[in-house]
């Protein structure tokens, strides 16, 4: 039961590290996207 319990912690942790790196993610698209606006002008 303690392996399955460890386990089920360590899918947890790696899923908010990918949720989190998403977000960063999705951040710097958007800051892309604004330089990239301010280029074409």
């Amino acid at each position: 039961i303690q392996n399955s319990s460890a386990a089920s912690e360590e899918q947890m942790a790696s899923m908010e590290e990918i949720s989190s790196s998403t977000e960063a993610l999705a951040r710097l698209a958007e800051e892309l996207q604004i330089l990239i606006n301010d280029i074409k002008l």
